[in-house]
């Protein structure tokens, strides 16, 4: 059954949920049929028999009484479930970093170019655990992940790298992204995702886009920094953590609000004990390993007991004074 506040639709054209099978929206949402026979999901049972029995098990058992960790896509035979980790990276495609090297004259003011190097040089160092993917929109990457993720893949960690543009003008198919994601089996809260979109945390002209992807990607933890995102210190360090001097929509400096965001992130997932998505701040440069893990200092653990952003009405929370000793140095995580 679907848990009050885990329910995220993308929209009436899309049919599928647990492990990629169609919903049968006319019996009742918590229906799901496959090749053989009708799950239901509410009470975990098949509607009909098993087509290939097993002896002292009951045909109408799904998943073997585990549905996490075994899947039964078309209803006949229980498989293993998802237990081999795939980190990604996505990335514009090789048309858009030219165009974007054109536009700011030159390859070392290109984010674009800066983070293209450095997800090469982790793909290569993680010795097959990350991917790096090429897509216009984060959407048109599916089809591959589908392809790298097979059968028994899950996602562990994936950065999506786009402009702040790019990435608000694709909204609604990022929206679609993530939802099919979830419902796929592919990701979920034991998936870290790095949103490499500058303000990706929100800020005082820029709404934070981490809380809707954490709640579309079934309560995956997603990371997004305050400030704009730094393609240099990407390529040198990791992360994306640095001052880098911008202008808010109507062409105003906003020079002490982004010294003061620089190394803030919002971080939103599922909490159990509130039994929803919530968003957290932390100061943390928030890192992307060389094995394409994303690394905070935060843990899980530690992540639930900081008090909770409202963002659906604006970053509220009171933040102590930030002085210059608070900015660690680039060189120091």
């Amino acid at each position: 059954m679907i848990e009050p506040g885990r329910k995220y639709e993308a929209g009436d054209g899309y049919r599928y949920g647990y492990q990629g099978s169609e919903k049968e929206k006319q019996l009742n949402e918590n229906i799901y049929t496959t090749f053989f026979r009708e799950l239901d999901t509410r009470i975990g049972i098949w509607w009909s028999n098993d087509p290939k029995p097993t002896a002292f098990i009951s045909p109408f058992m799904a998943m073997g009484c585990n549905p996490i960790w075994n899947i039964d896509i078309f209803g006949d035979s229980i498989g293993k479930g998802r237990t081999r980790a795939v980190n990604f990276i996505i990335l514009p495609t090789k048309e858009r970093r030219k165009e974007d090297i054109k536009n700011h004259e030159g390859k070392w003011q290109s984010a674009y170019w800066a983070d293209w190097r450095r997800a090469k040089k982790i793909e290569r160092k993680s010795k097959g655990a990350t991917i790096v993917l090429y897509a216009d929109t984060p959407d048109e990457a599916f089809s591959y992940m589908e392809i790298a993720l097979g059968k028994d893949g899950y996602i562990a960690n994936m950065l999506i790298d786009y402009h702040r543009s790019d990435y608000d003008d694709a909204a609604t198919s990022n929206d679609d992204f993530y939802t099919k994601l979830a419902s796929y089996g592919y990701a979920g809260d034991i998936t870290n995702v790095y949103l490499g979109a500058c303000w990706a945390g929100g800020n005082s002209y820029n709404p934070n886009l981490t809380e809707n992807a954490s709640k579309l990607m079934d309560g995956a933890t997603v990371y997004g920094h305050k400030a704009q995102a730094s393609g240099s210190s990407f390529f040198f360090h990791g992360h994306f953590s640095k001052y880098v001097e911008a202008r808010d929509p109507e062409g105003a400096y906003k020079k002490e609000e982004e010294y003061k965001n620089v190394g803030r992130h919002v971080v939103s997932f599922y909490s159990p004990q509130l039994k929803k998505v919530v968003s957290v701040e932390i100061m943390d440069k928030v890192k992307i390993l060389n094995n394409g893990q994303i690394h905070s200092i935060f843990s899980k653990e530690q992540l639930m007991k900081l008090p909770v952003v409202e963002v659906s009405q604006g970053l509220k929370i009171k933040i102590p004074p930030i002085t210059d000793d608070d900015l660690i140095p680039i060189e120091d995580h």
